[in-house]
């Protein structure tokens, strides 16, 4: 049963990698849409994926979504709350937005 399991894991982390790497190239090739479906696909096997929901954030951000790309940029910075990319994410969604006094709860970076 555990060498089962094993496999399960081993086929589940190379699908992640195999969507997050066309993804990334669909992105290169400013496909947003397209590299937003596969970070989303890959989401859905791993959703505690930091790196993920970053790059789907700047995706929304790029096609203009900026509550999305907000919310996704919440999720990540929940995840990982010191890593500064994930703050960096939600800041450019705000400006995006244009809600410059919009005030954060626990924004800063230990």
């Amino acid at each position: 049963m555990e060498i089962k399991q094993l496999e399960d894991d081993n086929f589940v982390k190379e699908r992640v990698s195999d969507l997050k790497r066309q993804a990334d190239e669909a992105f290169k090739k400013q496909g947003y849409l397209n590299a937003s479906v596969l970070y989303t696909q890959a989401l859905k096997m791993d959703n505690f994926d930091a790196k993920l929901l970053s790059n789907r954030s700047l995706c929304w951000l790029r096609m203009g979504d900026g509550q999305r790309a907000f919310d996704d940029a919440a999720k990540c910075k929940r995840l990982r709350p010191k890593w500064a990319k994930a703050h960096y994410r939600q800041g450019a969604a705000l400006m995006f937005m244009k809600e410059y006094m919009l005030r954060i709860p626990h924004s800063r970076v230990v």
